[in-house]
């Protein structure tokens, strides 16, 4: 890179975009727990998992977080009849960074803008003009909150 006789700056680099955005590796965390029990009339299962997960960039705070819960049980309640439950509860958090123009994710503005001739920074240190279209202050921090619960209740009658 240079600067030219009217004070603008020439590229000629070669980058590896891939290397400056991700991260060579990421730490996830998951814990699993289950009880279940029961007799001759009645039966039941719990269960809980809750599983974490860095993220991918080099910079920001993403994260992904996920809960599961799950409840089943069944009575009999007469000799030919039987009651079920089944519960199951999700919820996800994710948090992820987005280009403010379009709220764009960072992988498609690294595919519209992330030419190996380009460079990050400019000679005195500042971000290039592709590497603050790419992920620079302008990226927002978007976060995606998923809840989701499923209930089936069933009475079967044995002839």
């Amino acid at each position: 890179m240079r600067v030219n006789s009217i004070g603008e700056y020439e590229y000629f680099g070669n980058t590896n975009w891939f290397d400056i955005i991700y991260k060579d590796y990421n730490m996830n965390t998951e814990h699993n727990v289950s009880v279940s029990g029961g007799n001759d009339n009645a039966s039941y299962y719990v269960s809980g998992r809750m599983f974490a997960q860095d993220g991918i960039y080099n910079a920001g705070n993403e994260e992904y977080k996920q809960y599961n819960f799950r409840g089943k049980g069944e009575i009999k309640l007469l000799p030919n009849l039987t009651l079920n439950n089944n519960t199951d509860f999700i919820r996800r958090n994710i948090h992820q960074p987005m280009v403010m123009y379009d709220r764009q994710l960072l992988p498609r503005m690294l595919e519209h803008q992330g030419y190996p001739m380009t460079l990050e920074k400019n000679l005195d240190g500042t971000w290039t003009e592709t590497a603050k279209y790419i992920w620079d202050g302008p990226a927002l921090w978007k976060e995606h909150r998923i809840r989701k619960t499923t209930n089936s209740i069933s009475a079967i009658r044995q002839p």
